[in-house]
């Protein structure tokens, strides 16, 4: 017999997975009409990156709606999809600070610095994000 509470939790849980599945769908919409509109006025470094940038945006309300199906069966909330959402949200950064640095301008020695130093970073949070999702792959921490 499932509890008034269970019942709660499911069906809060099932209207943030609506609104997620939701969200993305606006989000890859939108990039692909990004993409589009500056294919056509031939700004194709810009409708790239926007591409790129939705359809990492995607991934990752992609991911946080997997973890909030596992948790309406499981019961549980696990840590390591949020880690994962992480590892690509710094990716996503490092391909959008690169992708920005081709395109928008040439590549001057004071302006490659902020970028180096933020590209060096995001790679230190990725590896630490690495090292965790290992961590936790060798406990039994779910």
């Amino acid at each position: 017999m499932v509890r008034l509470s269970d019942w709660t939790e499911i069906v809060l849980l099932g209207c943030v997975g609506v609104a997620l599945f939701t969200a993305a769908m606006v989000v890859v919409a939108q990039g692909i009409f990004l993409f589009v509109s500056n294919l056509i006025y031939r700004h194709y470094g810009i409708g790239l990156e926007l591409l790129l940038d939705r359809m990492l945006v995607t991934m990752m309300i992609v991911e946080i709606l997997d973890t909030v199906r596992i948790t309406i069966s499981s019961h549980k909330l696990r840590c390591q999809p949020f880690l994962i959402v992480g590892v690509i949200a710094a990716t996503r950064q490092i391909l959008l600070i690169t992708l920005q640095s081709t395109v928008t301008s040439a590549p001057t020695l004071r302006s490659g610095l902020p970028d180096s130093v933020s590209l060096l970073g995001l790679v230190l949070v990725i590896i630490g994000l690495a090292i965790a999702l290992a961590i936790l792959k060798k406990s039994d921490i779910p």
